[in-house]
């Protein structure tokens, strides 16, 4: 930092960080001034050093090929950093040759890693380049880069020299094609320019890259040729002549001739004339002559004008039919005065529009033409127009996919189908009639598209805002919704998410001002809004992936995609710890035996509680310490499961335009900062742990997302070109092989990926799937992560435009901040990689340090179950607890002397560890020889942030020595991130124990001399491990590593250690040897830790004092007896006289009381022989022979002597025969008083006889006390009975053996022969002594160990195991003896031995027709020889028919397989001894013979075919297939015939008689079109199997042609097509019809006809002519189904004259009147006109019987016209 200030408190020290930025400029040496206020001023100078490493080029030659001239490629250069250290280097020519750069100009490789530099060249000339880059890297050699190539110029060509718009009426248009050629190899970028000229345009095949209007850009490649079109479209009247504008790779075109020079003001030109070895230019000359395209167009007046140009139909599907489906449009011609009428058209304008042009975006458009124009032809005359109807036909828009369709029909001048008013415009429309349709569907879309909430903690809520846009509904339609239930591991439901409406689920009513919500923006007038919350929480960890399904009034169903996630881990839920960082914090709530950590909202501190109230710290000594964690956070023992309203999480809140997706935030705000310290935690954790090789740094997402053999695209010429990436480009599969340590299912080990995009994209979806999906299997949490988001740039847009294409409605992904997105995706999948692949390996095995008692009062064990926390996992708890108990163990032990630091609760991994205390305690823990060169230096109490950074320093210093720095700066641990501490922490809990000495070197020796000892270091791997040793603690300066501190252990091979000591003191010195792996990419060794000491050193001269001291314990056992009993053991009952013994045993039954009577002896034999032992180390050497020859060592004088010197005065007195009391009183204390009962007191009289009966103390007199067993279990127990008195002490040993009083246990054990079953037999030792038990085990086929070692207070289990040699029944028995309580356990045994188990499963591909031999390895199990005996049932295998094996053998065996037909057969081969042991029924046992067997797969290939035959007929008819067989035999022949294919039948078998031919007939009747393959085979056991091979064609069924039908104009006539479905399946026909007008089928509503299978039936067609004869009569009924695909059916009519109808009849009273209605409906497809005559002649002629004569018509008609009535076709009257 240029400038910074502190404080130092008096006589502390504080440690500042200097930090070096180094880059290849970056000055090596720098001086700070240190200036004291008010003191002196000192200059600190700095120097730095960089470390040696080694960098190559991936590619030392990179060839640009040809480029294009003035255009820009690009190339791209991997540096490769391969050493230890990281590298700076610069590039020295930035510009080698004129228009070449290369950038970046100096970076860094890091180690490991890779650097990419990029060539970007714009050549103004045309050369031939060869040119060296050269690459300067500080501190080490140079590299070069070798550049070549060639520059091209452009050879674009356009096959069309003359553009001529003739006579183009303004608002037409014209189009003239060309082709575009580029002829040169190198991309060429045209631009026309047609700014200037706004009645043109261009057509390019791809949308162009317009940089303004009427600017065009287009791209060609190398060889290419592109169709392009050239539009004319007048607006007035007008003449051009012009050239056409354009120019290639930026200048105008055509130039006549390209110069090879540069142009002169070129800066770089004077450069090309220094050609040296590093630089050859060639300059090359070439040139290009082009000729111009010249356009000339004239505009004319407009002869018709047509009003409007665009029509708009809303068509809703339930309303019904009415007028707003016709619309006018009409057509005027110009007026006489206009010049297009003189000479150009002549009188009459003809014109007509082209209704079967129209084009519909749908296949299933329904019957008949969609839209009409009536009339659709016409002419006109000056100034004369007319209004033309155009109709749609509701039927066929309700069918249309989709809500908006689009047509256009166009107009043409001219006669219908003749020529048009010029030869020009033949093929031109003069008009476009441009026609919408929106289908008015009630619909309902949501924004956002998708829900994303962020993960939260357990019994914490997270809620988002959904809005329902509704269009097509009425006000007051009610939604609702509905969310499946989540059914949980153990099978039970639970319902997490909830689904409200705040406002009501009513659509309200269209409100004009209605505002939607911010970033949606309505397409449809009548969209209406509805809001709903979404809100999520959950007590269990679960990571949801959901729909929430709407459902309308009209039971429609519309769903929104909802993934949630809720988890009690910081690696899930620090996206939400990002969001509250300063609004909620973890506290504890206490439980009976632990304590819980729970993150829950801040409570606003009382004024006295100070700036401590948010920590988690605690005083241990003050009186708050008795208070529960309560007291300190308030409320916190109510903590609720649910936040409060205002701690609810929004889903990504932060953009206005949400998506529901992903979302990474920039690093502007505190929360943003949160994320990029996060995202730098992970990026540090897999790079140093990440990869199977070492260190690899990694950038995320673009490290991870990249293809590691990428194809990359030159955005600026097209090109395409591909990076070489070496082996050491490793994928996220990598990673997750190296982590795991298995493969990943579905994906391959070695995928190489395609260099097509669209292969290549699936591809990686493909891996990305199976990754995710293996990850959700292991409890990922990863259910917002879809494999797109995973995807590199070029693969997700390519992606984004395949799903715009596939899906109509997919989610839009144009809007949404890719990087963001890729960004978040690849941290939270990396975050669960770690926690379910690298977290999940804390255990609790760990913790293995227990706390002082005094440590341990008032502090509960934090809760390790997996729900005891609603934000850490159990492994996070653990590792809680792992350092709240090394912090509470240690914080005495580092600071006892320079002040302690207060007791706290380690409840977080970020604010309870930024002062470093923490961190310094776990790390003293294990490693404690770096407790008074760095711990004891720290500040325990932290005043500001200067002490902080001192104390994180001093950490990082440590870690650092112990290379276990995982990256991270002292300002890292001084404003700590949860997520880096966390990985920290599980970083040394992996490695910290191997930091614990295990074992101890002692180098001794003699004063002011060196000594060394050698440590042998072995290593079993192929590769050599690389270790880095150091000397570690107070005293290790004196010791010395003479070999150096770097050791290479070879593969497979050892290396010798020395280590080296020079002895200056007397004392012993301490210190430690760390041997720690240092191989950067190789091998990594666990690291190895050695104690090193010297013992005391005595010096050859001088006198030495030295002072004893020695402590008095409880005498040995003194000898006792007791009274005779059954239950005591150490007694013979008939001993006499009594013998006295050190233990006394006892013998019982559990619950059995034992009453006995206890001997002990008046006098201490012990103690006397003490007493005599004493004197006579006091006697002289004369007194002392004297007494040995008299035998009067142990004499009464020389005891009473020697108590009278060393006693007290009381009891010498009492030993000499003084006149005091008679008796001693003991008082006694019995070891185990639950079990022995003894009086509390015993009086012993004293014994005043001098002689002692040394052998046997009881023949002095005893004294008699009472002696209670009682035991509740099995088991040993000893007791020691203590009596003490003011002068005597006594010791005696009391020991009870309890046994069971159940008898045996019984256990059955079944196995198949040969195979062994094992039952573990559980013993528990609940004693405080090792038990050694010894096992006996009698029965054959059982065994077990013979010793089983039990170690105190654990649970063992004994493995008893049955192994059967043959099918038998076998008795045993199992007796565990307990050496220790002399207890014994008897198990009675019954093992059955099965029927063995195959030996193996043999699968023999055998071709039929030949002998195939296997070899089957038949082992003998048993000890005795045996003669096996082979069996198969098997005919077509054959071998030897026994088999002879040694004992403990195996012996192969021959099987031969001759198989005649095709096919698979399954047996067994077994080999059974031949002589059988009869039953042993004396013992029970039950044995059987010896037998093994295989079990055989025979899968018989079949030969080659006879003949391959080819078989065609169509579908739903019979072809016979005939066969010819000779039977060359003497014999009949018999023959089964097998017949494969579906639809193949004919007789199963076939005999031919002898020498003689017949002709085999099967039958081929297809039911469904397609090819297939089928055969015949004839089988026999003489002759084996022939077949023939089938190669069914079942083509397209005939068209049906029906006969005629006739049919008076009026009326109809039934006809009926015959449908037969001969298949086994249902047919669903789809009936198409090509004449409705004329022919209607009797056909339920729909177009799907179905035929059940094997049935046949009819379907009517009702013929109704609308013409005279057999004009327009014909049609076409085409049958379509996937199983015949299409078959059609002809019909054909005639219309007849119409005769008379049937006669009415009407009658009336007299003077009375009667009408009757007669209907006429106009058949034809025109307008007819009507005359209606009315006569009372008969038609038949007939003359009337009986004339009437009146003055008045009879009949009338009621018409005001009878003559000249037109009725339009299809009209009724």
């Amino acid at each position: 930092t240029p400038s910074s200030s502190g404080t130092v408190e008096p006589y502390r020290e504080l440690d500042c960080e200097v930090v070096w930025h180094p880059s290849f400029s970056s000055p090596a040496e720098g001086d700070f001034d240190f200036c004291v206020h008010e003191g002196s001023t000192q200059r600190l100078h700095c120097l730095a050093k960089v470390g040696s490493t080694s960098v190559q080029l991936a590619e030392k030659h990179v060839t640009f090929g040809s480029v294009s001239l003035n255009m820009t490629s690009i190339r791209t250069v991997v540096l490769h950093n391969t050493g230890q250290n990281h590298a700076y280097y610069q590039v020295l020519d930035v510009c080698p040759l004129p228009g070449m750069v290369v950038s970046p100009s100096e970076s860094m490789v890091p180690s490991g890693g890779q650097a990419v530099l990029k060539i970007h060249f714009s050549p103004d000339s045309i050369i031939k380049f060869d040119t060296r880059v050269e690459i300067a890297l500080r501190d080490m050699k140079s590299i070069e880069l070798r550049v070549s190539g060639s520059v091209e110029p452009p050879n674009v060509h356009i096959n069309v020299s003359h553009f001529q718009f003739y006579g183009v009426y303004t608002g037409s248009r014209r189009k003239i094609p060309f082709t575009l050629t580029n002829h040169s190899s190198a991309a060429a970028e045209v631009t026309f320019n047609l700014s200037q000229y706004a009645e043109f345009s261009l057509q390019l095949p791809q949308p162009s890259a317009k940089k303004e209007p009427g600017v065009s850009v287009m791209e060609v490649q190398g060889h290419q040729t592109v169709d392009c079109s050239l539009v004319f479209s007048p607006t007035q009247v007008v003449s051009y002549d012009f050239d056409l504008p354009l120019m290639v790779n930026g200048v105008g075109w055509p130039t006549g001739s390209l110069s090879p020079f540069p142009t002169p003001c070129s800066s770089s030109s004077s450069s090309l004339s220094a050609v040296s070895w590093k630089r050859r230019v060639k300059l090359l000359s070439h040139s290009v002559t082009m000729v111009t395209q010249r356009i000339q167009a004239t505009g004319l007046c407009a002869p018709l004008e047509m009003f409007p140009s665009s029509l708009q139909f809303h068509v809703e599907p339930l309303a019904a039919q009415s007028d707003a489906y016709t619309k006018t449009v009409e057509l005027k011609a110009a007026c006489a005065e206009s010049v297009c009428w003189c000479g150009v058209i002549g009188e009459r304008l003809h014109w007509w529009f082209n209704c079967s042009a129209i084009a519909v975006t749908t296949e299933d458009r329904g019957e008949g033409e969609l839209c009409t124009v009536t009339p659709s032809s016409g002419t006109l005359g000056p100034s004369q127009s007319i209004c033309l109807m155009v109709s749609i036909r509701p039927e066929a828009i309700r069918t249309v996919s989709g809500r908006l369709t689009r047509l256009s029909l166009s107009l043409y001048l001219g006669h219908e189908g003749g020529e048009g008013m010029g030869k020009e415009e033949e093929h031109q429309p003069y008009r476009e009639l441009s026609i919408t349709i929106t289908l008015q569907v009630p619909s309902v879309t949501f924004h956002p598209p998708q829900i994303l909430l962020t993960p939260v903690p357990l019994e914490s809520s997270a809620m988002a805002t959904l809005t329902l846009l509704a269009a097509g509904y009425p006000s007051g339609t009610r939604v609702s919704a509905e969310v499946d239930e989540v059914e949980l591991e153990d099978g039970t439901k639970i319902q997490p998410v909830s689904v409200i409406f705040p406002e009501g689920n009513s659509i309200p009513a269209q409100n004009q001002d209605q505002k939607h919500p911010r970033g949606i923006h309505s397409q449809e007038a009548n969209v209406t809004s509805l809001t709903c919350s979404v809100s999520f929480c959950s007590t269990v960890p679960l990571s949801l992936c959901r729909t929430i399904t709407f459902t309308d009034h009209l039971h429609n169903r519309f769903k929104v995609k909802f993934c949630a996630v809720a988890d009690n881990c910081v690696l899930t839920v620090w996206p939400y710890m990002a969001l509250h960082r300063s609004e909620q914090q973890i506290v504890l709530k206490t439980g009976a035996t632990a304590v819980e950590a729970i993150l829950q909202r801040y409570h606003t501190p009382s004024p006295a509680s100070g700036p401590e109230s948010s920590s988690s710290s605690f005083d241990h000594n003050s009186s708050t310490n008795k208070n529960s964690a309560s007291d300190s956070f308030p409320d916190s023992d109510s903590v609720s499961g649910q936040t409060s309203g205002d701690e609810e999480v929004s889903p990504n809140g932060h953009t206005p335009n949400n998506l529901g997706v992903p979302e990474f935030l920039s690093a502007n705000s505190d929360e943003g900062l949160y994320h990029h310290n996060v995202l730098l935690a992970v990026e540090r954790w897999f790079s140093l742990f990440g990869w199977p090789s070492g260190p690899h740094p990694i950038s995320v997402p673009d490290t991870l997302r990249r293809v590691v053999s990428k194809i990359q695209t030159n955005h600026s010429s097209g090109r395409t070109y591909c990076v070489s990436q070496n082996k050491d480009s490793w994928s996220v599969v990598d990673m997750l092989h190296h982590l795991t340590g298995k493969q990943i299912p579905g994906i391959p080990r070695c995928l190489t990926f395609s260099t097509d995009k669209d292969q290549r994209t699936k591809q990686l979806l493909q891996q990305h799937e199976a990754m995710l999906a293996f990850l959700r299997v292991q409890g990922a949490c990863l259910c917002h992560i879809r494999p797109e988001y995973l995807l590199d740039v070029q693969e997700f847009k390519h992606w984004c435009s395949l799903q715009s294409k596939e899906k109509e409605h997919s989610q839009d992904y144009s809007s949404v901040d890719y990087e963001s997105l890729s960004k978040r995706s690849w941290t939270d999948l990396l975050l669960q990689i770690y926690k379910v692949l690298v977290l999940c390996r804390v255990s609790k095995s760990g913790l293995n340090t227990i706390l002082n008692q005094e440590d341990v009062a008032g502090i509960l064990s934090v809760n390790s179950k997996p729900l005891a926390s609603n934000v850490y996992s159990t492994w996070e708890l653990q590792l809680l607890s792992w350092l709240n108990m090394h912090y509470q163990n240690m914080r005495k032990t580092v600071w006892g002397t320079v002040g302690i630091p207060s007791a706290r609760w380690i409840v977080n991994f970020d604010l309870d560890l930024t002062d470093g205390l923490v961190l310094a305690a776990l790390l003293a823990a294990y490693c404690p020889y770096l407790i008074c060169s760095h711990f004891r230096r720290m500040y325990t109490t932290t005043n500001s942030l200067e002490q902080i950074l001192h104390n994180n320093i001093i950490v990082y210093q440590s870690l650092t020595a112990l290379s276990l720095n995982i990256d991270i700066q002292p300002t890292d641990l001084s404003d700590p991130n949860p997520v880096q501490m966390l990985m920290l922490c599980v970083h040394l809990y992996e490695r910290l124990p191997q930091y614990l000495p295990k074992h101890t070197i002692t180098l001794s020796g003699s004063l002011h001399s060196t000594f060394s000892k050698q440590v042998r270091l072995k290593s079993p791997s192929s590769k050599p491990v690389k270790y880095q040793a150091f000397l570690l603690g107070e005293d290790a300066p004196l010791f010395s590593l003479p070999d150096g501190s770097t050791v290479t252990v070879p593969p497979k091979g050892h290396v010798e250690l020395t280590v080296q000591y020079r002895c200056s003191f007397l004392q012993p010195m301490k210190a430690v040897l760390l041997l720690i792996s240092s191989s950067a990419f190789g091998l990594h060794g666990t690291t190895l830790a050695f104690n090193l000491k010297t013992p005391f050193i005595c010096p050859q001269v001088g006198d030495m004092v030295y002072m004893v001291k020695a402590t008095a314990e409880l005498p040995l056992p003194s000898p006792f007896t007791a009274r005779p009993s059954s239950n005591i053991v150490s007694i013979p009952n008939n001993s006499d006289p009594a013998i006295c013994v050190s233990v006394l045993s006892l013998c019982c039954k559990v619950e059995q009381v034992c009453e006995e009577v206890v001997h002990l002896p008046l006098i201490n034999t012990a103690w006397e022989q003490a007493l005599a032992i004493w004197g006579q180390y006091s006697m002289s050497a004369d007194e002392h022979r004297r007494r040995m020859l008299t035998h009067t060592l142990y004499s009464s004088t020389v005891r009473v002597t020697t108590a009278i010197r060393k006693l007290f005065k009381q009891q010498a007195q009492l030993m000499s025969g003084g006149d005091h009391s008679k008796v001693i009183t003991y008082s006694v204390e019995v070891s185990l008083p639950q079990y022995f009962t003894l009086p509390t007191a015993v009086e012993i009289p004293i014994k005043e006889d001098t002689n002692i009966p040394w052998e046997n103390p009881a023949d002095c007199g005893c004294v008699d006390i009472p002696l209670r067993f009682q035991a509740d279990r099995v088991g040993h127990f000893t007791c020691q009975v203590v009596l003490r008195s003011w002068c005597d002490t006594r010791v005696y040993m009391l020991e009870a053996q309890v046994t069971s009083q159940r008898g045996s246990i019984h256990l059955d054990f079944s196995s198949p022969a040969h195979r062994s079953v094992t039952q573990d037999i559980p013993v528990h030792n609940e004693t405080h002594q090792d038990w050694n038990m010894h096992a006996e085990v009698c029965g054959e086929g059982f065994y077990g160990p013979k010793v089983l070692n039990v170690p105190a207070g654990t649970r063992a289990s004994y493995p008893l195991s049955f192994h059967p040699s043959a099918q038998c029944i076998v008795m045993g028995k199992l007796s565990l003896h307990n050496d220790c309580d002399g207890t014994e356990h008897v198990f009675t045994l019954r093992g059955v031995g099965e029927y063995p188990l195959p030996v193996d499963h043999v699968v023999l591909h055998c071709p039929v027709g030949k002998t195939t031999h296997t070899q089957l390895d038949v082992p003998n199990y048993s000890q005795n020889k045996l003669t096996l005996k082979v069996v198969t049932d098997l005919s077509v295998v054959s071998g030897t028919p026994s088999l002879e094996i040694k004992p403990g053998h195996s012996t192969p065996y021959t099987l031969a397989v001759s198989p005649w037909k095709r096919g698979k057969q399954t047996g067994y081969v077994s080999f059974v001894e031949t002589d059988v042991q009869e039953a042993d029924k004396d013992k029970g046992h039950q044995l059987g013979h010896y037998e093994v067997y295989f079990s055989l797969e025979v899968v018989c290939e079949p030969p080659a075919p006879v003949r391959v035959i080819d078989v065609q007929c169509a579908a739903q008819s019979s072809v016979a297939i005939e066969i010819p067989v000779n039977n060359p035999r003497g014999e009949l022949l018999m023959l089964d015939v097998c017949l494969e294919g579906d639809d193949l039948s004919g007789a199963s078998w076939f005999s031919v008689p002898p020498q003689d031919t017949l002709t085999y007939r099967a039958t081929f009747s297809p039911g469904r079109v397609g090819k297939s393959t089928g055969s015949v085979v004839f089988q026999s056991e003489l002759v084996g199997e022939v077949w023939y091979q089938l190669d069914l064609y079942a083509l397209h069924p005939p068209v049906m042609t029906l006969p005629q039908i006739c049919c008076q104009l009026g009326k109809q006539t039934r006809q009926t097509i015959p449908l037969v479905n001969p298949t086994a399946e249902t047919l669903e026909l789809v009936v198409a019809n090509s004449n409705p007008r004329n022919y209607t089928l009797e056909m339920d509503s729909g177009s799907t006809f179905i035929v059940e299978p094997h049935s046949s039936t009819h379907l009517g067609v009702c013929f109704h002519p609308s013409s005279i004869g057999e004009r327009n009569h014909t049609a076409k009924i085409t049958f379509t189904c996937p199983q015949l695909q299409e078959w059609c059916v002809l019909l054909s009519g005639r219309g007849l004259n119409p005769e008379s109808e049937e006669p009415l009849s009407i009658s009336s009273m007299i003077g009375s009147n009667a009408s009757i209605t007669i209907p006429f409906t106009n058949p034809m497809e025109l307008p007819a006109t009507l005359s209606i005559t009315l006569t009372d002649e008969d038609p038949s002629g007939v003359p009337e019987s009986h004339p009437v004569n009146t003055d008045k018509e009879v009949f009338s008609i009621s018409l005001s016209q009878t003559e000249g009535i037109h009725i339009s076709k299809g009209t009724s009257f």
